[in-house]
């Protein structure tokens, strides 16, 4: 899963970087997203339903920060 956070952190830094205005942004972050499942063989409902576990798991969601640079822009959508 950090593979997974640290492709997604990527790419909403580089969509942010990319686009000026928010419907281009959501665009191309969009197609970002899906690429980075596609890349980690993973459908959105699996990714959705790991956040979920790391939500509810405490100690699972503190070994996962641990290992994530502090200037990752993580969004567990």
């Amino acid at each position: 899963m950090v593979e997974i956070f640290l492709d997604l952190s990527k790419a909403e830094q580089l969509a942010d970087e990319l686009t000026y205005n928010k419907n281009d942004r959501d665009t191309l972050l969009e197609m970002y997203r899906q690429d980075v499942f596609a890349h980690h063989n993973i459908s959105e409902e699996e990714y959705k339903k790991q956040v979920q576990l790391y939500l509810n798991t405490p100690k699972l969601m503190e070994k996962l920060s641990k290992r994530l640079p502090e200037n990752s822009l993580i969004s567990l959508e």
